[in-house]
């Protein structure tokens, strides 16, 4: 072996040796006061930033400590800004965490402080403390009920859902879902003998007093939001199999009901008889119904049909659309300001009682069927394929909670959206659905 290599080892062994005595090694004493001052418990959306801003403050047991405070994070992050100062002799570190897109359970973010100067053996430096920032997910989709039974081979689908308080839900489907309820908002479902009929929709007047939907467009009458169900005297409103594609309950009296062939009617009996309206020459189907206020209705269409009535249903006009996407479900937080969505995201937005009709971009890529706002400014749309898109500023702008392309939860053909704060639920074929958006 070559001499000055042998040297050379030697001499760095000696060098090793020499900076291997602990009085060489500079370590800080563990700080005095350490505390998340805000950030930690934040709720966020998956691959966006979180609101706030992390902060944390450091106080150092010696004054001299202070230049050999430094940290390293590490946990579910995306993107991550950091920023450490000084201030009146304590350490001062704020965080900008923006959250993954995929993940495995809720996410935190592990902050391990140090108190070495990093131009020493830093290999050797043992974190001082280590903090830990927990965030939780908004808007992934959670399994909350699935069929037991697998040996059915179709267990058939839950088609809606509805709850009468915090508490206390329904669904209805056919086949041998039939029926289910909850009497812990939604946390768990179980089966229920109280009706057996297959059942398709579910209508509402106020939490209690409701419609159940059946075959042949029948309906079952409910006065204890859905706890029991009894047969009255009813003719459908349109006849045929699923004929009415949307009914709206002005009261347990008055019922408005919309569908196929363009058909508009009213019943002021509780369904034993029934008036169309003629008047308009439309042959294409309708799919949903809205009254904001008992007066003035809308209700959505084929090649996007809006028709509006001030007069409770007794009469319609057509209003003046640009789009040729079917609408799918109409919602209005008053009888001023509304949408309609449907087909690929299309969603119209009006301002005016339905005078005129803006095209809103939502990226959202399949059809709208759930629209729901908290308050003026938030609101979510929903498709079918369980993509979810909020707004903040009233509807002009939509971003996603979450799209079509992270749908690890398989959801992809949802049924029926409900939206009870700060939860929305779905039901696609014998499963049921919530997801987490927070409190708007």
């Amino acid at each position: 072996m070559n001499k000055s290599f042998l040297l050379l080892i030697l001499l760095m062994i000696t060098f090793w040796g020499c900076n291997s005595d602990d009085d060489e090694f500079d370590q800080a004493d563990p700080p005095k006061k350490l505390e998340v001052i805000s950030g930690n418990n934040q709720i966020g959306f998956p691959g966006h930033q979180l609101t706030d801003t992390i902060k944390i403050r450091i106080v150092p047991n010696k004054i001299e400590d202070l230049n050999k405070y430094w940290h390293e994070v590490d946990g579910s992050i995306s993107r991550l800004s950091s920023q450490l100062k000084i201030v009146d002799n304590e350490i001062h570190i704020n965080l900008v965490w923006t959250l993954r897109n995929y993940f495995d359970g809720d996410p935190n973010l592990k902050i391990y402080l140090f108190g070495c100067e990093r131009q020493q053996k830093w290999w050797l430096c043992e974190p001082l403390e280590t903090i830990v920032i927990n965030a939780k997910f908004k808007g992934y989709w959670d399994l909350v009920f699935e069929n037991p039974d697998k040996n059915i081979h179709r267990p058939g689908d839950f088609y809606d859902i509805h709850f009468s308080d915090d508490k206390n839900g329904i669904v209805v489907g056919d086949y041998h879902t039939s029926y289910l309820k909850t009497k812990n908002g939604g946390d768990s479902w179980e089966f229920d003998n109280v009706i057996d009929r297959n059942l398709y929709q579910l209508h509402f007047t106020d939490p209690l007093n409701g419609i159940a939907i059946g075959t042949n467009n029948y309906a079952y009458f409910t006065s204890d939001g859905g706890q029991s169900f009894q047969f009255r005297d009813w003719n459908p409103p349109i006849i045929g199999h699923l004929g009415s594609a949307d009914y709206f309950m002005l009261s347990t009296d008055n019922i408005l009901s919309v569908g196929k062939e363009g058909k508009l009617t009213k019943s002021i009996d509780s369904g034993k008889s029934w008036i169309t309206y003629e008047e308009l020459p439309i042959k294409s189907w309708f799919y949903s119904l809205v009254s904001p206020d008992g007066i003035n209705c809308y209700a959505c269409g084929e090649l996007g049909r809006i028709v509006k009535s001030t007069d409770s249903g007794n009469t319609w006009v057509q209003q003046n659309v640009e789009t040729n996407y079917n609408l799918k479900e109409i919602w209005f937080w008053d009888k001023e300001n509304g949408f309609a969505g449907g087909d690929q995201g299309c969603l119209v937005k009006t301002k005016n009682g339905g005078k005129d009709w803006k095209l809103i971009k939502t990226g959202i890529t399949s059809s709208i069927i759930g629209i729901y706002f908290a308050n003026k400014n938030t609101g979510y749309l929903v498709s079918d394929k369980g993509e979810i898109a909020r707004s903040v500023d009233g509807g002009l702008n939509w971003r996603f909670i979450w799209s079509e392309n992270q749908d690890i939860f398989n959801v992809y053909k949802l049924n029926k959206v409900y939206f009870k704060m700060p939860y929305l639920f779905g039901v696609e074929e014998s499963n049921v659905y919530r997801c987490f958006l927070g409190d708007d």
